[in-house]
């Protein structure tokens, strides 16, 4: 009820709503980007079990932002959280090269 509330607000104020996925192999930086998205500073995180979602607000759009943990036997659930996303953002971590075939089957 309360979502709806919102979404009617929204609309009477002109605010789009606009959901983004953050994906990514694990310990790549996908929280510490949302964090930094959200609170325009850098935060130390955890490692993420399951996910994180954050509505940024940013001129007339509100982004619900999913940050979702790709590791071991979640990876195969990503593309279900694909569905009406506007944007998707990818992580790869430049710092681990020997990574880079891995994060090529995961997006395969």
């Amino acid at each position: 009820m309360g979502n709806f509330i919102q979404r009617m607000t929204n609309t009477i104020l002109g605010i789009q709503l606009h959901k983004m996925v953050i994906v990514g192999l694990d310990y790549s930086g996908k929280t510490a980007i949302l964090y930094r998205l959200k609170l325009n500073q850098f935060v130390h995180t955890i490692h993420t079990l399951g996910f994180n979602v954050e509505d940024i607000k940013y001129r007339n759009a509100m982004l619900s932002v999913w940050d979702i943990n790709c590791s071991g036997k979640l990876r195969h659930l990503v593309r279900h959280y694909y569905s009406n996303a506007h944007a998707i953002i990818l992580v790869v971590d430049a710092s681990a090269p020997l990574r880079m075939g891995e994060c090529k089957e995961f997006f395969e």
